[in-house]
């Protein structure tokens, strides 16, 4: 039976569901969701587990923040009213009754921010993820969806005179596993996302500071090559794309995909990942079909 969508009467019903499902984490599991950061080694069974477990506390999270957001405005504006017209009266109490009222949605609001998860994991990382799972058996991953206001702004320009440049360095995703072939992957998302403030003065001679965001993204895939079973192809590689000879002999496919975007941030996107693994391998040819090694 699917529970009862979340609504101001249910609210507290579905925010105890909230805790026992948090509480149904391991600590490091809720240590991510708290930091949202991670670095850890788990079959791809767990990651897939996770996921699914993290995107139902996301979304029941969300759905009360959205409540409790709505109470806390319109308790905010109750009390305001009733401050301004009923003080003295017979009424007071009302008074107390929604300032604890908005007191209580702020509480309520901050409590589910801090089991908030990054949309990231619900938007690119379940769907690389379940087609890594064909192919591997376990994974390494590293995480970093921290908001740009908690990280440090890693250089800093001055262009002109009235605009000033400041530059996040992003890293968001590493990942690295041994697939059944024999290759080895490793896959790296970074962002590199810079602050451009500009102060203007209007006709009327007031002051004014616009603040634009841009980002590029780097999409970095490393294939180690099996030299039992794989070889780069003969001929020209695709733009994008090099090979290089490991220390120990061997060689890796290297292929990187770039793209801009607007805004502080862009969801990451599970087909570029995947286009980009998928263009390593065009890079290779197959020299023994047998079993890898």
């Amino acid at each position: 039976m699917n529970p009862s969508p979340v609504n101001l009467l249910n609210a507290e019903t579905h925010y105890r569901r909230l805790n026992k499902l948090y509480k149904t984490l391991t600590p490091e599991e809720q240590e991510f969701v708290k930091t949202q950061q991670l670095s850890a080694g788990h079959s791809t069974a767990y990651w897939q587990k996770l996921f699914q477990r993290l995107i139902v506390v996301d979304v029941l999270g969300s759905d009360l923040r959205r409540i409790y957001r709505r109470a806390r405005f319109w308790s905010v504006v109750a009390f305001i009213v009733a401050f301004l017209f009923l003080q003295g009266s017979s009424y007071t109490p009302v008074i107390w009754v929604l300032l604890a009222l908005s007191l209580f949605s702020s509480y309520r609001v901050k409590t589910c921010d801090n089991k908030d998860v990054d949309n990231n994991i619900r938007t690119g990382l379940v769907k690389v993820f379940q087609v890594l799972a064909l192919e591997t058996r376990y994974i390494k991953l590293k995480l970093d969806v921290r908001a740009l206001d908690k990280r440090e702004i890693t250089a800093k320009e001055q262009d002109g005179r009235n605009t000033k440049l400041e530059f996040y360095h992003v890293p968001l995703v590493q990942l690295s596993a041994k697939l059944k072939d024999g290759n080895t992957l490793n896959v790296r998302v970074q962002d590199v996302i810079c602050k451009r403030q500009r102060k203007q003065i209007s006709r009327s001679g007031k002051r004014k500071t616009k603040i634009k965001f841009k980002g590029r993204r780097l999409i970095r895939v490393d294939l180690g090559l099996n030299p039992q079973r794989y070889a780069h192809r003969d001929g020209k590689l695709a733009p994008g794309c090099k090979i290089v000879s490991q220390p120990d002999g061997q060689q890796k496919v290297v292929v990187q995909f770039k793209l801009k975007f607007e805004g502080k941030f862009k969801y990451l996107d599970a087909e570029n990942i995947l286009k980009t693994v998928a263009k390593a391998y065009q890079q290779t040819k197959v020299v023994n079909r047998g079993k890898a090694a």
